[in-house]
């Protein structure tokens, strides 16, 4: 990856100008044992999986803040995208004493999997000073993760996704900034997330079309002493899928057809959060810094 940036400052506006390039390749052998009792094929056999994929990523952007006056700034941002990726995906099942495939799944370029797609995103927003240790903001903003191909799956294509976001929040110090504390809230209004269904034989790629997300982010620090500070943050989410319905016979075990609308999102737990403690002690002409941190998460379903 590579990316360029030229920044300046223009009276009441501090501006960002940039371009960005990608490049990614995998590749991908996978052999799967298949016993006689699941084998298909009556005998043992194995299931060899050849993946090549490669993509790239082309984008230019600016971004900007404007001072309104000393305590309030409005910012925005625009990127504009291409990207484009291809997988060329090889499977064939075989005796697994040896002997000729019984047939191939898929074979390298037939049919060529490859997707291009260009895109819009960007964000506006408006932070203001609510005294010297205190800024309150809000923002919207448009974001994009693209398509492509599952890499053991043939011929599975799935689509773009997007997500239209919505966000207010709070940053603050106090107790002579001892104490950071921050909150936000947000609302993530998604089109065509994609969706993971594993199976004994591989992973497909489905598009959930309508989704959402509301969520309540906390995180903050306490310097106790000089040499003692505490950390943490906490997540609250809600998840629901607005429209989806299953197909393949995986989606959370229910028959192909069923509609999921309501259900939460996978892996998206309704509650996470750490706590973490830092003892820092002078140790000669240096110090020693300790950290201990804990982590939890509620549970979540898993596709």
């Amino acid at each position: 990856s590579q990316e360029f940036n030229l920044k300046g400052q223009s009276g009441s506006l501090d501006w960002l100008v940039g371009t960005f390039y990608y490049f990614e390749r995998q590749q991908v052998d996978s052999t799967l044992f298949l016993s006689m009792a699941v084998s298909p094929f009556g005998v043992e056999a194995v299931r060899e999986g050849n993946s090549k994929f490669d993509r790239h990523s082309a984008s230019i952007f600016a971004d900007g803040t404007y001072s309104i006056s000393d305590t309030t700034r409005l910012f925005a941002g625009v990127r504009g995208l291409y990207e484009h990726a291809g997988n060329d995906l090889d499977v064939a099942y075989k005796p697994a004493a040896g002997g000729p495939a019984f047939f191939n799944e898929c074979s390298v370029g037939a049919p060529l999997q490859r997707v291009g797609d260009w895109s819009a995103t960007g964000r506006i927003g408006l932070q203001h000073d609510v005294g010297e240790d205190a800024m309150v903001y809000g923002q919207a903003s448009r974001g994009y993760k693209s398509g492509g191909f599952s890499n053991n799956t043939c011929n599975n294509k799935y689509a773009a996704e997007t997500v239209n976001a919505f966000e207010i929040g709070v940053k603050s110090q106090f107790m002579d900034r001892r104490v950071t504390l921050n909150a936000s809230a947000y609302y993530y209004d998604y089109s065509n997330v994609a969706v993971e269904q594993s199976t004994v034989t591989g992973t497909s790629v489905v598009n959930a079309p309508k989704s959402h997300v509301l969520g309540l982010d906390l995180d903050g620090r306490f310097q106790l002493t000089q040499w003692l500070s505490v950390d943490g943050n906490a997540t609250f989410l809600k998840t629901a899928y607005d429209r989806f319905f299953s197909s393949g016979g995986l989606a959370y075990g229910d028959p192909d057809g069923t509609d999921l609308s309501g259900r939460r999102l996978n892996k998206a737990p309704g509650a996470s959060g750490t706590l973490g403690v830092n003892v820092d002690l002078p140790v000669g002409d240096g110090n020693l810094k300790l950290r201990g941190e804990g982590y939890f998460s509620g549970g979540s379903d898993l596709l």
